[in-house]
């Protein structure tokens, strides 16, 4: 199963360009990033085994700057759900898909090939998971992105855009979004965002319909959507780990509460 997982992701890499073959040339001037395949299983209408290329560029001593750094959603996030209960906007949860693979590298960059009996190269096309600067360079590639669609940040919170002459607003947390608008700009926003990237989410919420005890994840955090607000929680896992953590004995969970009271 690993072996065929691992097939499916070399050959989805080529297919992108991500991965290339390399002329004579590029292999004496080319820098090589060792690599790592990372395996797990994913529940998408059924279990599957699932493996993902990455970069081994981690280095933990040292301190992040300007060429690593990606800004991040941190109080953007919740000055956009201050203008969903403040003004009635609606709001919009986005994943952008395969984010860093997107992204060209701008140096030349080589990778070996994984396949059996070879000792060959390939060109690193995009940027990996793993590597130092990628989320920067992500950040860097979606905000011209987001200039053409006319929104427009601010050095006192870059990762929060608003439209130029629509009534919406988006904060990015690397690949994940947050937006929020009157329901038609949301909406042409959503579409045109569409038209650039491919994307999971980007559902209106709260529905008509939407259930005060369903909630809304989004990293990796609960939320509540009632009539008197929002009520943001952690994921119910980190309890248990908790728990576990501290060895507290004697402990039984409590009830869900009901946050439509």
């Amino acid at each position: 199963m690993d072996q065929a997982a691992g097939f499916e992701e070399i050959s989805r890499l080529l297919d992108m360009k991500v991965l290339r073959e390399p002329t004579p040339e590029v292999r004496e001037r080319g820098t090589l990033l060792t690599t790592r395949s990372v395996y797990d299983w994913r529940n998408r209408g059924g279990w599957k085994r699932r493996c993902r290329y990455v970069a081994r560029e981690f280095k933990g001593y040292s301190k992040n700057t300007a060429e690593t750094f990606a800004p991040t959603a941190g109080i953007g996030s919740r000055l956009i759900l201050l203008l969903h209960v403040y003004l009635g906007w609606c709001l919009s949860f986005v994943d952008i898909k395969d984010a860093f693979l997107l992204v060209d590298q701008q140096k030349c960059v080589l990778v070996e090939e994984v396949q059996d009996g070879t000792d060959g190269v390939w060109i690193l096309g995009k940027c990996l998971p793993g590597q130092r600067n990628a989320a920067a360079r992500f950040f860097t590639f979606v905000s011209k992105h987001l200039e053409e669609l006319e929104m427009e940040n601010t050095p006192l919170v870059p990762s929060l855009f608003r439209h130029r002459t629509r009534q919406v607003a988006l904060c990015s947390h690397v690949d994940d979004w947050v937006l929020c608008g009157e329901q038609g700009d949301l909406l042409s926003l959503v579409s045109r965002i569409k038209e650039k990237f491919t994307i999971s989410g980007g559902d209106v919420i709260p529905a008509p319909d939407q259930d005060p005890q369903d909630a809304v994840r989004f990293l990796k955090k609960r939320r509540f959507f009632t009539t008197e607000g929002v009520v943001v929680a952690p994921h119910e896992k980190y309890v248990d780990e908790l728990i576990k953590m501290f060895q507290v004995e004697g402990y039984k969970p409590k009830p869900t509460p009901d946050i439509s009271q």
